[in-house]
């Protein structure tokens, strides 16, 4: 499952590990927040509350340092005011890249399904329903199983 450490990932861990075992995997692209973002995601991971069902986190690597100008607010750490308009935060292909590092990984090692917890109002082309159906279907034809890509918003979603 792709984790952030931040709230509706949280929730979806412990969610998903109602029913089964729990692979957390956080994929560090090369943003300013990163080192922050794992410490705490770790951590939390750690505390009693996610039990024996959630493994260790993994961390997975592929930099968008080469795709992103030096002068970008997600590599220099200078966030958007809150009504920033959306199209002015976007990070393209963001989901692209986190789900297809982790469908690698995952084939690599027999899990056949991955869930992300993208936020319920997230307004960008690769967090539609079809973005995920579509990225579902190639995990499938890539690795000759039945990967399933789950696509769930936790509860506690914040809109804008």
């Amino acid at each position: 499952m792709l984790y952030s450490g931040g709230l509706d990932s949280a929730v979806l861990v412990a969610s998903e590990a109602r029913h089964r075992i729990v692979q957390p995997m956080y994929v560090s692209v090369g943003l300013a927040w990163e080192a922050e973002e794992l410490a705490l995601a770790g951590r939390l991971l750690r505390s009693p509350a996610f039990g024996a069902r959630v493994r260790p986190l993994q961390r997975l690597s592929l930099t968008v340092a080469d795709v992103l100008p030096e002068s970008h607010w997600a590599i220099q750490g200078s966030p958007p005011a809150y009504d920033t308009p959306d199209e002015d935060v976007y990070l393209p292909g963001r989901n692209l890249l986190l789900l297809a590092k982790a469908a690698v990984a995952c084939a690599g090692v027999g899990i056949h399904r991955i869930a992300i917890g993208p936020l319920a109002g997230n307004p960008f082309p690769d967090a539609t329903a079809e973005f995920f159906a579509s990225m579902a279907a190639t995990a499938r034809s890539r690795s000759r199983t039945r990967s399933r890509l789950r696509r769930r918003s936790p509860q506690c979603t914040r809109r804008r």
